[in-house]
């Protein structure tokens, strides 16, 4: 093969490369245990997966977590992440759940660079289009943070659809004979990227409608609207596709402690970027904000000095003035200032950390090194020695200052990640002891398990799966005995001994989440909670032989999944009739 056959690979070929080496801790090592959501990924992916490996292909209540005595987790938690583990772990067969996290991370990590690579490239050349894609990966906030500080495999996942669905946006621009194709593209983004993480649609669902409406911009005023439109549109049939998630997630919020995740360290009020706080737990957030900032200034800088020397760059600093004014607002939005916006605006203190707004600038600041590199490629030699020259060096300096201090900074947090490099023993014993009992986030605990709450360890040692009497069922009043006959997620079928007149209490160690029910020949019994643990606690008749106790789908589930499949139909519907329009022409 001759080399210019071969330099359009090149690109694609570096980054593979790069991805492989910047998340090879990942793929080596598995998910960093030293971070503060990591045990929470690894105990759910634990059951998640036992549960998919079964058939249970959307598990929602996990009934061997909290020792054994249930959680609604994936009731409320995004599943995506979770599948993508799975999908991973089936393909790596590994017995190490660590690993198996790690290594689903890891891909997420060269994905997010090929889907940012595939969009910049479309207007950019392909070499800068592989640095903008780079910058993006080892970006302090989408690399360092993310995953050797906070853990966060969701968000982690999210970055993947992002510059897709920018790419989508585009099209719906610029391609109008396959604009429904591009619409279809844009809403199964969406749709993702619930499923993902929904903070992230809240922050990133305005930047692709303003993208829209700027990429649209040397249009008639109609088109303005009918782009406008498109993506609103889109954003709500990505909300049907992902129903079968989001309707049981917001109707069912009654059940559980979900306003523990808006209080105290969870609420926005306490999370936004200060000078007190950046001197403590925030100081890498801060330090990202600073330079995430300083370099889309030099970046912005160097595209405005080329545009006064060469009025052919102008589409080029239009472009970056717009991704210029993006970072602006995300980084506005990080700072107390915005504090009345998310007093007024309720769905933007459901994002919980203000920080996050920094992935919306590690998104904007790939396409503005992307066209600053162009323009540089592209500048008139004649001013090779102008003052102007001048600028572009001190600033094309100062972004490879800070690109070498993200790398470092990745290093030296990778290093406090990894029990390998500073182990921390405390915080290790209880990582482990969380994984092995599966334990429970703030939120997500049911409203009457009230111990829980209170004393999880206690009431793990008095109840839990480790307990000396541990059993399933058992008679907590009156005489008789009970024998466990089928025990699988959301079904429990018991056979009752009566040995005395009077009915029986059975006891069952699951959590009563609220929507379990049992039967017994047809007839609903009586379940309620025991105080203040929240176990379920069946009164049984002397009648009653056989009691089924199950958790059926719940009408929000019901109307999620029929809203879910009717969506996909419609979706499919239309992405064929584009298919069969394009093959008759």
């Amino acid at each position: 093969m001759k080399s210019s056959n071969f330099r359009p690979y090149m690109p694609p070929l570096l980054l593979m490369i790069c991805g492989i080496a910047l998340s090879w801790p990942l793929w080596h090592m598995g998910f960093p245990p030293q971070t503060d959501d990591a045990k929470c990924h690894v105990a759910w992916f634990a059951h998640f997966s036992s549960q998919f490996a079964a058939g249970e292909w959307f598990p929602r209540w996990l009934p061997n977590m909290n020792a054994g005595l249930g959680s609604p987790a994936f009731f409320y938690y995004p599943p995506l992440a979770s599948w993508m583990s799975c999908v991973f772990n089936f393909i790596f067969s590994t017995n190490d759940l660590w690993l198996a996290v790690g290594r689903s991370a890891s891909a997420a990590l060269i994905a997010s660079g090929f889907a940012m690579y595939a969009w910049l490239q479309t207007f950019v050349p392909r070499r800068w289009a592989f640095v903008g894609a780079l910058v993006f990966l080892i970006g302090p906030y989408r690399n360092t943070t993310d995953i050797y500080v906070r853990g966060a495999l969701a968000e982690h996942w999210a970055f993947v659809w992002l510059p897709l669905m920018l790419w989508a946006t585009q099209n719906l621009v610029t391609q109008s004979g396959n604009r429904v194709r591009a619409w279809c593209a844009s809403t199964a983004l969406f749709a993702l990227l619930w499923l993902t993480h929904p903070p992230t649609v809240i922050i990133f669902a305005p930047v692709v409608l303003a993208f829209a409406v700027f990429a649209s911009s040397t249009r008639s005023a109609k088109s303005h609207v009918i782009t406008a439109f498109a993506v609103l549109t889109s954003t709500f049939g990505g909300a049907l596709l992902s129903a079968i998630y989001l309707l049981p997630a917001l109707g069912m919020e009654s059940l559980v402690w979900m306003e523990e995740m808006r209080v105290g360290d969870f609420s926005y009020e306490n999370a936004f970027l200060t000078l007190e706080n950046a001197r403590g737990g925030f100081r890498l957030q801060a330090v990202s904000l600073v330079s995430l900032l300083l370099m889309t200034t030099c970046c912005f800088a160097i595209v405005k000095v080329a545009r006064n020397s060469n009025h052919q760059m102008q589409s080029r600093y239009v472009n970056a003035r717009f991704w210029f004014a993006v970072t602006l607002v995300a980084v506005f939005m990080t700072t107390v200032l915005s504090a009345p916006l998310y007093a007024m605006f309720s769905p933007l203190a459901r994002i919980q950390f203000p920080y996050r707004w920094l992935g919306v600038v590690s998104v904007a600041v790939a396409p503005l090194v992307a066209e600053t590199l162009t323009c540089w490629s592209q500048r008139d030699i004649e001013h090779s020695m102008s003052r102007a020259m001048m600028k572009w060096r001190i600033c094309g300096a100062t972004c490879g200052f800070i690109a070498l201090l993200w790398i470092s900074l990745q290093v030296i947090y990778i290093r406090k990640a990894y029990p390998q490099f500073a182990l921390d023993a405390p915080y290790i014993s209880y990582v482990n002891w969380y994984v092995k009992n599966g334990a429970e986030m703030p939120g997500h605990r049911p409203r009457d398990a009230r111990t829980l709450k209170t004393d999880a360890p206690a009431l793990y040692r008095k109840i839990g799966k480790s307990s000396p009497e541990y059993e399933l069922a058992e008679v907590l009043r009156g005489l008789g005995k009970v024998r466990v006959l089928e025990n699988t997620p959301r079904r429990i079928e018991l056979e009752i001994a009566h040995r005395g007149a009077q009915s029986v209490i059975i006891r069952v160690r699951q959590f009563n989440f609220g929507v379990w029910r049992a039967t017994s020949c047809a007839k609903i019994l009586r379940v309620s909670s025991s105080v203040p643990d929240g176990l379920i606690l069946v009164e049984v008749p002397t009648s009653a032989r056989r009691v089924i106790l199950e958790m059926p789908p719940t009408t929000s589930e019901i109307w999620g999944k029929n809203l879910s499949f009717m969506a996909l139909a419609i979706w499919m519907v239309l992405l064929c009739s584009t298919w069969i329009r394009s093959r008759k022409s």
